[in-house]
């Protein structure tokens, strides 16, 4: 077994993102010197609490990211910018393929030419194939079921041949469901409140699929487990894969009827067919033993309490809670 390189200075790309911003905190509370990439057509770069210097530079730009990283000279990359929603994948598939794979080929060759020795990618449980059991690291099967899932399976490969080529640590972030009550707009907790106005005791909510179940993981566990990656447990390959999840699955209803209960608010949910995902898994459900094995590390918020937070975060908890 080797020990893991010394990590001084991190670069984090999509570090003003939902999950990116709660990691770069949390690096820098540990001493860390944290530097970030922003998308140039975003805001959130100019206030990332925690990071020493912002650069705005898209993902895709070879020259622009080459510059930052001979600047930097950052010890590790974690690479968090992607395109996530797979609405966006599906209907601007050519898009997603350029940010997510061309934009992590340009960030790993920018990292080669800096002689980064470790990179964290993140990747999602979306790569593995459909079915209702834990999947496991090394054992399950990988399978792409729609374009998003399909940038992931890429990713690893990207990350796999980048740690191959230059003797670097690469370690792969399958994560899971994140949560958050600053959760972009396009997934299915912000969808649900948005249907629920303040201080209504019976409301009517359209979804699509209420079936699947999925691994939902708050937003500051899935920092956490990050920040695991770049510190705990020694190396036994150049590249390796670790679920950053919970190991508990809830349904799109057991969501909707979570959130009602903690608002007081009667739910009628009515299917709307225009919400239906083409493609769609049944099940999302990831290990957690590996990462608890090797990192040490398990999420510390549990379902109800991450919607209870979601909801406490938009102030949106009534007042006897």
């Amino acid at each position: 077994m080797t020990p893991l390189p010394t990590v001084q200075r991190v670069l984090v790309t999509g570090g003003s993102g939902f999950i990116g911003r709660r990691l770069v905190m949390r690096l820098a509370q540990r001493g860390i010197e944290v530097q970030v990439i922003c998308n140039p057509t975003g805001s959130g770069g100019r206030g990332v609490t925690g990071a020493m210097r912002t650069h705005s530079v898209d993902v895709r730009d070879e020259s622009g990211l080459l510059r930052v990283f001979r600047e930097v000279l950052p010890d590790a990359v974690v690479h968090l910018a992607t395109v996530n929603s797979i609405p966006i994948c599906e209907t601007n598939r050519a898009f997603a393929l350029q940010v997510n794979v061309v934009g992590t080929e340009c960030v790993l060759a920018a990292a080669e030419a800096a002689e980064v020795r470790m990179a964290v990618i993140a990747s999602s449980g979306a790569v593995y194939r459909p079915t209702e059991r834990p999947l496991i690291e090394d054992e399950s099967a990988l399978e792409a079921v729609d374009n998003y899932g399909l940038t992931k399976l890429i990713n690893e490969r990207q990350a796999q041949f980048w740690a191959e080529r230059t003797g670097g640590v690469a370690r792969v972030a399958r994560m899971y469901n994140a949560i958050g009550h600053d959760d972009p707009k396009s997934h299915l907790i912000p969808d649900i409140l948005a249907q629920i106005p303040d201080g209504v005791r019976d409301a009517v909510i359209q979804l699509g699929n209420t079936a699947p179940r999925r691994d939902y993981t708050h937003a500051d566990d899935s920092a956490s487990g990050l920040e695991a990656l770049l510190f705990n447990g020694d190396v036994l390959a150049p590249c390796e894969a670790f679920n950053l999840c919970t190991g508990v699955e809830h349904s799109v209803l057991d969501v909707a009827e979570t959130i009602g209960r903690h608002l007081g608010v009667r739910l009628n949910i009515v299917h709307d067919p225009t919400r239906v995902r083409p493609v769609d898994r049944m099940h999302q459900i990831g290990s957690t033993e590996k990462t608890r094995q090797r990192l040490g590390w398990e999420a510390s918020i549990s379902f109800h309490d991450g919607i209870r937070l979601v909801l406490e975060g938009l102030g949106r908890l009534p007042q006897s809670q």
